[in-house]
């Protein structure tokens, strides 16, 4: 999504190449292709953007444009019907996706634009309300506040959509169940999963998976290469973790270097070929670490695995210890290895 939507709008208007935008009234200019994908280059390299980053953006290109419009509706009148014909030409450019997806793509983008728009352009008009009682930011988390409303998990369990996951992010109030170093759900969140999952408090498709890696001598790193690159180490693996990972899977790091997954309908042998996987992608990508003193090196890391499969949601909690149980099987076998719970 933020490919699609900077691709059309690298930080200025596709048409002028300006910041704000100088032709919103009259002839546009001749989109620059070459241009545009250069500037998208220059920007695309920095941290992934939430939704107030593109909020942002968008009403330093068009904010004063949308609001100066000469039509005879308000501005936000005008924004709404521009949002809605957006919306149909979106709709239209889907029925053809398979033969022309780049102009899916520029819908999606203008969709975007012009829903930012109406955004900024409520709440200017809601602007002493927001003074008195809450923050902008507030009426977003409403509308998307950071868990699913229908399966109330963040990631979602429902099939997923480009919208929910450009407006994924945690919730403010509920940082606590995100791990600071990884942002991966914490300790504190595994184990309410689990203790609400003995109360079947868990709407999850069986079987399911239940997975524990243990990083294996991940105290040499730390004493090797130092605590800051331990760090780093973590990070790369819950990277490969998510990227493997679906997004119905929940993740956690649920000690220093400890992490766990809960895989709804994934059988124990399915979850083994996905671990097997993400040990195989740490072996090709190493971890880059450039200490204080700006010399770079590189190190691996591997994770010795147990997996144990439930045939239900009660059974999670035994599942984890199952798993745990198989980890130490795994690191029997040699270490880097996938173990899958077998009763004895």
């Amino acid at each position: 999504m933020e490919r699609i939507v900077l691709q059309k709008f690298p930080a200025c208007c596709p048409y002028c190449l300006k910041k704000p935008c100088s032709c919103w009234t009259g002839a546009k200019p001749t989109v620059n292709d070459k241009v545009l994908n250069r500037q998208y280059y220059r920007i695309s390299r920095s941290q992934k953007r939430t939704i107030s980053d593109f909020d942002l953006m968008f009403a330093e290109i068009y904010g004063d444009s949308w609001e100066s419009t000469s039509r005879k509706q308000s501005p936000i009148a005008f924004a709404y019907i521009r949002l809605t014909e957006e919306l149909a030409e979106l709709s239209e450019a889907v029925r053809f996706y398979h033969i022309y997806p780049k102009n899916f793509e520029n819908e999606l983008a203008d969709f975007f634009a012009w829903w930012f728009a109406l955004s900024h352009l409520i709440r200017k008009e809601m602007k002493a309300e927001l003074e008195e009682n809450r923050s902008t930011e507030d009426l977003i988390w409403e509308a998307y506040p950071g868990r699913c409303r229908d399966c109330y998990s963040a990631p979602c369990f429902c099939p997923q959509g480009p919208v929910r996951e450009l407006m994924s992010k945690p919730v403010p109030g509920q940082s606590h169940e995100i791990d600071d170093l990884t942002a991966l759900r914490n300790q504190g969140a595994y184990k309410l999963d689990i203790e609400i999952s003995s109360e079947e408090g868990l709407a999850l498709p069986s079987p399911i998976s239940c997975v524990r890696c243990d990083v294996d001598d991940f105290k040499t790193v730390n004493t090797d290469f130092g605590h800051d690159a331990g760090d780093a180490a973590l990070k790369h693996i819950a990277t490969v973790l998510r990227n493997k990972a679906r997004q119905r899977d929940r993740l956690y790091r649920v000690g220093g270097d400890e992490f766990a997954m809960m895989m709804p309908d994934t059988t124990g042998e399915e979850a083994k070929g996905l671990m097997i996987r993400v040990i195989k992608n740490l072996s090709e990508q190493p971890v880059r670490w450039v200490d204080v003193d700006g010399r770079a090196m590189e190190f691996e890391v591997t994770m010795s695995v147990g997996v144990a499969e439930c045939a239900t949601v009660a059974d999670i909690e035994a599942g984890f210890a199952h798993a745990d149980a198989a980890t130490y099987i795994s690191k029997d076998k040699g270490k880097a290895q996938v173990s899958i719970w077998v009763e004895p």
